[in-house]
Parts: structure tokens; C-alpha cells; sequence
């Protein structure tokens, strides 16, 4: 007996749970927290973030097409 569901081919094969990580990218992972306290200052985190590819050196303005560069003044997220 052939059905419908038999003649279509799969489209789940070879993908994964994306809630399933593997060990490569467990490793490529950072704890945050973890880097704050072992460097101790926010000017070292951000300098180490920078330098790791974390967070962004600058970034071009959408209006006036210059580099904005990073500022920490007034509040706890760096932007």
C-alpha cells in the first residue's frame, strides 16, 4: 500500500534541535560575568570585548555617515 506521506521526502534529515549545542560552540562561547571579575575594571572589559570581537570598536552613524565611537558615560551597557 502506498501512501502520500512515503512519496515526499524527508526534510529533517541531517538538521538538529536548535537547542542543542555542540562542544565547539559551547567552546566559542564567553562568560561575561566571568571576564568582568577577572579583569576588574569596565575600561579593561571593554578594550578586552573590543579586541575579542565582542563588541564593536565604532560604527557608521545611519545619518551623517561618520564613525561613532563607543561611550560608556551614564548608564551600564556600553553603546
Amino acid at each position: 500500500m502506498n501512501s502520500v506521506e512515503t512519496e515526499i521526502p524527508s526534510t529533517s534529515s541531517g538538521v538538529r534541535a536548535t537547542n542543542v549545542l555542540t562542544a565547539a560552540e559551547i567552546a566559542t562561547m564567553w562568560n561575561h560575568v566571568r571576564v568582568y571579575l577577572e579583569l576588574g575594571t569596565r575600561e579593561q572589559c571593554d578594550k578586552f570585548s573590543e579586541g575579542m570581537g565582542l563588541i564593536l570598536k565604532s560604527k557608521l552613524c545611519p545619518v551623517h555617515k561618520s564613525n561613532m565611537s563607543v561611550s560608556d558615560a551614564g548608564n551600564e551597557t556600553v553603546g
